[in-house]
């Protein structure tokens, strides 16, 4: 079939006769009229102006929690930590986190914008702007903090957590070989143990399932400035670390850092605090909460990477929405 830019003078005087806009301005025919040039020109302008405000990523967000008793595991440790023994069997997780209720969210990533819409929440971060909006339409309210006061604010609390007495610790990772197919690659397990240094007890561990590859150049290219400009965790991801951290977490979010690639899925688990079996045995059960001595647990997946088309109003506020200062930012 010809197109219109192709047709000759006369074919042009035909069609512009007998078409359907017979006796009324034709777009399409004036624009092949239009010298090849100008053409050119409006058709290269239309589509530089159209496509950058659109491209981006979309990807989805799963967490699982659960708990399950501790006493087994704190029981059996390994005298010996040298070389380091991941204590808990895998098939421990299982069971607590089979019976979850799945949390999902919806990641939309476009050029400074990033947004982690969620069933209660969404949770805007700008690069640009350095602001972190907080939006709950069920209530029709926001807040906005810049990502300076949210960082301080965040700081803060963790060394308040780190200032009350509690053992040191260092990491170890362990690369198992083990491997698996996600997202489209080969993911490597690595497991990561955080060991008190004077008791030699494992104070808590993580799983992360790491691919080679980025499975978004646009997500890859937003996460790198993300760790230059801004010293927050990246959103759905654990916490970063305090200089001089060395509390449990602190040494496994330093080690995480380390591992090569993209976390696709990682697990992690908290142990009881240092002491809370003893507690346990002291004080009147009533006094006790329930699962003080439970290992919690997590479990964190990245799914179905779409690069394209994103809609811009997700990284607006609605109209008529209500500003508060109730809602402030705090990372995974």
């Amino acid at each position: 079939m010809e197109t219109a830019s192709y047709l000759t003078p006369e074919a042009l005087e035909m069609a512009e006769g007998h078409g359907p806009h017979r006796g009324r301005p034709c777009p399409a025919l004036d624009l092949a009229r239009m010298p090849a040039l100008r053409r050119g020109a409006i058709l290269t302008l239309a589509f530089t102006i159209t496509l950058p405000l659109f491209a981006g990523v979309t990807y989805d967000q799963t967490v699982r929690r659960g708990s399950f008793d501790g006493a087994l595991p704190l029981q059996s440790r390994v005298p010996s930590l040298d070389p380091p023994v991941f204590d808990i069997p895998v098939t421990m997780y299982a069971p607590p986190l089979e019976s979850a209720r799945p949390e999902t969210f919806k990641i939309v990533l476009q050029g400074d914008r990033l947004v982690r819409i969620g069933k209660d929440d969404s949770t805007i971060f700008d690069l640009q702007a350095r602001t972190i909006t907080i939006v709950r339409p069920k209530r029709h309210l926001y807040s906005i903090e810049t990502m300076d006061e949210a960082q301080k604010r965040v700081s803060a609390l963790f060394r308040r957590w780190n200032s009350w007495p509690a053992p040191q610790y260092t990491a170890a990772i362990q690369k198992t070989g083990q491997t698996r197919q996600i997202e489209g690659q080969t993911a490597e397990e690595y497991r990561l143990i955080a060991i008190s240094v004077s008791r030699r007890r494992v104070g808590g561990s993580s799983i992360y399932w790491i691919v080679p590859k980025s499975p978004s150049d646009e997500l890859a290219a937003f996460q790198a400035r993300w760790s230059r400009e801004c010293g927050l965790a990246f959103p759905g991801m654990p916490i970063t670390s305090l200089r001089g951290d060395t509390s449990a977490f602190g040494v496994m979010a330093r080690a995480a850092s380390t591992l090569p690639g993209y976390p696709v899925l990682y697990i992690v688990e908290s142990r009881p605090l240092p002491g809370s079996e003893r507690l346990e045995e002291k004080l009147p059960k009533a006094m006790v909460p329930a699962d003080l001595t439970y290992i919690r647990v997590s479990e964190t997946a990245f799914s179905g990477f779409v690069d394209g088309a994103v809609d811009p109003l997700v990284f607006a506020v609605p109209a008529g929405y209500k500003r508060t200062k109730s809602l402030r930012y705090m990372p995974d």
